[in-house]
């Protein structure tokens, strides 16, 4: 590691801390881990995170959030020279002076009030993600768009050759109501979102041929008419008012409709990916989906509450979400043999008779209201996650058999209360979720490696009296456990939580960081004297 040129060390630091499709809570844990075995690293790792954003020093904080209204200059030190993510808070407003944006910046985040024209060459040629809610002049190797996000009032035309040649991603907020002309739009676009209040008819001409992903929003009342010229599209968004005229659907292997239906609508037969409306409750669902021999992922929604019957869901399936109503039992042959995922929203509350799911089935969610006892055998072999949500109300207890021994991530919700008595998880455990208190009740098995505790209650404590008294007395009654999640509500700050990672590095340290921040300075815990 200690001969690896620096460049190749800032690529490592990259890939672990803000490649988006590598990203992981545990990352930074695991950047930090490698970091204390090579010097050169550490070093690396000292200058990119030696300050927190709350500190009074920041001249080195990669990740800043800027909450006050006034103006910051780089040069008298308002904002370093290393920062990669910059967010202005919602009560920004400020006219953004030439030169005070640093040119390592990478992400900028304007506030939903920030409402000030930027001039030609006041943005870093550096950003590649942009999130703000009036036109700026935009830099050349700009990738990812986000106009008007989170209720901003960007509602200024575009202009020809204002966009990026390189931009993918760009999602036009509520407010946009301008007409989209041909050649706005680069030829690199991949995703287009049009918000809430646009209602232009979209010309093929204008949506470029590479555009993979295409949403439309709550008002836009000529789906009727939608581009059937685009080769690449993929994936279609449908909301509320856009869906009930709909003559044709393009032929796209991703659809989500948000509102409701038509039983006369014939869906594509490309489907692998399909979300039904929130209001959609169609006893002869069956009918509609028949003929999708390639439908991989089924999610309904929340209105849905009819019985499925053996034969009435397509076997290509491999992961169904089933909506916040239904409540119907599940009865032998109902489920295809493919499944993989299975998710029941909020008021399923039936008992799950042994053999009722299949033996693919790998990962399992279970709903809020849900409250029935598991008997040995009503789980799979096959399973490796079980979910219950965070709130969930189930406080069966486990036995002895409940558990199959294939299972590795178990997620309990806040309210579970009862012991978890020895023998009743599985030695192929790895991961476990429970509320921070009954981590006193649990007799854990030596396989688990990864322990989020949840605190549902505020707790008016500090950062290092957490590290001192509840975090060390679990570090030192856990000793299997390498990675910990701790979810804290501080009573200081009202309802705000924050998620503290901690990694064990030997039998008396601990690395301690927070995830409120890329910036966070690094902590050690003593375990022992």
């Amino acid at each position: 590691m200690e001969s690896l040129p620096s460049t190749v060390l800032q690529i490592i630091l990259q890939h672990l801390l803000y490649d988006e499709h590598t990203a992981c809570p545990t990352n930074r844990l695991d950047f930090w881990c490698l970091a204390l075995t090579c010097k050169s690293l550490l070093n690396l790792a000292s200058k990119k995170f030696g300050a927190h954003h709350h500190d009074r020093d920041n001249s080195l904080a990669p990740c800043i959030l800027w909450g006050a209204d006034k103006a910051f200059k780089h040069q008298d030190g308002g904002l370093p020279h290393s920062i990669t993510h910059l967010v202005l808070g919602d009560k920004y407003n400020q006219p953004i002076i030439k030169g005070a944006l640093p040119q390592s910046l990478l992400i900028l985040t304007f506030g939903n009030e920030f409402n000030q024209m930027i001039a030609p060459d006041t943005l870093p040629d550096s950003i590649t993600r942009l999130t703000f809610g009036v036109q700026p002049s935009t830099p050349p190797n700009l990738q990812i768009l986000i106009y008007g996000i989170n209720g901003s009032l960007f509602n200024q035309p575009l202009q020809s050759g204002s966009l990026p040649r390189s931009l993918r991603d760009l999602s036009l907020g509520d407010m946009y109501s301008h007409a989209i002309s041909p050649g706005l739009l680069p030829n690199s676009m991949t995703r287009l979102a049009l918000g809430r209040h646009f209602d232009r008819k979209l010309d093929d001409r204008a949506l470029p041929h590479s555009l993979i992903s295409l949403e439309l929003g709550q008002n836009y009342h000529h789906a009727a008419s939608l581009p059937s010229t685009i080769p690449a599209l993929e994936s279609l968004v449908l909301y509320e008012c856009n869906a009930s005229n709909i003559q044709k659907l393009p032929p796209v292997t991703s659809l989500k409709i948000w509102h409701d239906l038509s039983s006369a609508i014939t869906l594509p037969d490309t489907l692998t990916w399909l979300t039904l409306p929130h209001m959609y409750n169609n006893p002869n669902f069956s009918t509609q989906l028949a003929h999708i021999r390639s439908l991989a992922v089924l999610e309904f929604g929340n209105s849905f509450d009819q019985p499925i019957n053996p034969g009435s869901l397509p076997s290509s399936l491999t992961s169904i979400h089933l909506g916040y109503q239904f409540n119907h039992m599940i009865i032998h042959g109902t489920l295809p043999s493919s499944l993989k995922s299975l998710e029941f929203s909020d008021r399923f509350n039936q008992c799950i008779a042994p053999g009722v799911l299949p033996m693919s089935l790998t990962k399992l969610t279970m709903g809020f209201l849900f409250e029935q006892t598991l008997e040995p055998g009503a789980l799979p072999s096959s399973l490796l996650e079980l979910r219950f949500g965070t709130y969930s109300k189930y406080r069966q207890p486990f036995v002895a058999g409940t558990l199959p021994p294939s299972l590795k991530h178990l997620s309990l919700g806040s309210n579970y209360s009862e012991p978890i008595v020895s023998g009743a998880l599985p030695d192929s455990l790895t991961y476990l979720k429970l509320s921070w208190q009954r981590t006193f009740l649990v007799c854990l098995p030596a396989s688990i490696r990864n322990l989020l505790a949840d605190s549902p209650e505020p707790v008016v404590i500090s950062e290092m009296a957490i590290a001192q008294s509840h975090i060390q007395w679990m570090l030192s009654h856990v000793p299997s456990v390498i990675t910990f999640q701790v979810n804290i509500q501080l009573g200081l700050f009202g309802n705000m939580s924050f998620q503290y990672l901690l990694r064990r590095i030997d039998q008396s340290h601990a690395l301690w960081i927070s995830r409120a921040c890329p910036s966070t300075r690094q902590r050690f815990i003593i375990l022992s004297g």
